[in-house]
């Protein structure tokens, strides 16, 4: 009986090439799909041909966004698969929004004041993000505070570190 059904399973399978798990899912190989976007921390960032020690053919200016498509040890390239290659420094890119002032500070408490009508109790909500200042990737020495105040940086592959 179990050699039946494998036999039965293996026969479906050959008939049966071009379908797959999910209708209408189209998974396509070839498309170069965006991994995180990102901010220029720097007061210009050179875009390159090729990582390291590439031809300089632009610039960005902080607070730019960039999309990343691939990262090659310490470079993120910004360029889509088909396009000319361009890279840029990984250690000059920040994923927060607003990341990229000098002496930001995201720091803020909002109070109010909410009656629970089944409680009758009065709430003060506070919310606090996280204070940044400057960059906070690993190689720099600089670290972030989260939301609740542990600390992390970034490694070259664009990954948190906590400490």
């Amino acid at each position: 009986m179990n050699k039946f059904l494998l036999c039965l399973g293996f026969i479906t399978l050959i008939h049966m090439p071009e379908s797959y798990a999910f209708e209408g899912l189209d998974l396509n190989e070839s498309e170069f799909h965006t991994i995180s976007k990102k901010f220029v921390n720097n007061e210009t960032l050179n875009i390159r041909s090729n990582p390291i020690n590439g031809k300089v053919i632009g610039k960005l200016d902080r607070g730019d966004e960039v999309y990343i498509y691939d990262i090659s040890q310490d470079w993120s390239r910004i360029s889509q698969k088909n396009d000319a290659p361009k890279w840029v420094s990984s250690k000059y890119l920040c994923s927060a929004e607003y990341c990229f002032n000098r002496n930001y500070s995201t720091t803020k408490i909002t109070s109010s004041t909410s009656k629970d009508v089944s409680m009758n109790k009065n709430y003060q909500h506070k919310k606090t993000t996280q204070t940044y200042s400057g960059s906070c990737s690993c190689s720099s020495g600089s670290f972030c505070y989260g939301p609740r105040g542990g600390l992390y940086c970034y490694t070259s592959g664009g990954n948190k570190s906590y400490r």
